[in-house]
């Protein structure tokens, strides 16, 4: 097991009402011919990056502070705000998208 696929599982058991949301996007995209699959999947990976960047700020609270560290740790808070606003985004847009009716 590495990383990715760690905090992959983290991410399932974390939120497990998002996998029925995202078979949902996959099921979807033949239907409505558009990027509504990659749209679920972008979720779950910012999800996924967003709880490892929250346990490099858990990692750095145990080590001795000094400037670097504390900046390190803006750092991953700073990036971790960005993943979830984008997933919300994301999700934003795929709740909009279901709203739309399509036309063939």
């Amino acid at each position: 097991m590495n990383r990715g696929l760690f905090y992959w599982a983290l991410t399932r058991l974390r939120l497990p009402a998002m996998w029925r949301h995202f078979s949902a996007c996959i099921a979807a995209a033949p239907i409505r011919k558009d990027d509504i699959g990659y749209l679920g999947q972008s979720i779950l990976i910012r999800c996924s990056r967003a709880i490892e960047a929250r346990d490099a700020i858990g990692t750095l609270c145990y080590v001795p502070q000094d400037n670097d560290v504390r900046d390190q740790m803006m750092y991953h808070f700073d990036y971790l705000l960005l993943l979830l606003s984008g997933a919300l985004d994301a999700e934003a847009l795929v709740a909009c998208r279901a709203c739309t009716p399509t036309f063939s």
